[in-house]
């Protein structure tokens, strides 16, 4: 008689715990963790959370693009006005 050997594909039982005895997280709540503290999720979350009619570089940039338009290129008002 020949001896099969045990393939990892052929294992089909989730384990719940660890060798230390801790749960051991589904991919759903993985992913909800990753998002949840994701440093971008938390800068996304300030930067939408802002009021920027009331910060300092917003105020400069409406005096100095009042006063002259030649200041900025297109590249860098397109810039300022994609991060208002």
């Amino acid at each position: 008689m020949y001896s099969q050997k045990l393939k990892f594909k052929d294992v089909n039982w989730v384990l719940k715990r660890t060798a230390l005895g801790k749960l051991i997280p589904t991919n759903k709540e993985r992913e909800k963790k990753l998002i949840k503290e994701s440093y971008l999720n938390k800068l996304y979350q300030e930067l939408k959370n802002t009021d920027w009619s009331q910060t300092q570089i917003y105020k400069q940039f409406l005096n100095r693009s009042i006063k002259d338009e030649t200041i900025y290129s297109e590249i860098e008002l397109k810039y300022l006005l994609s991060s208002l």
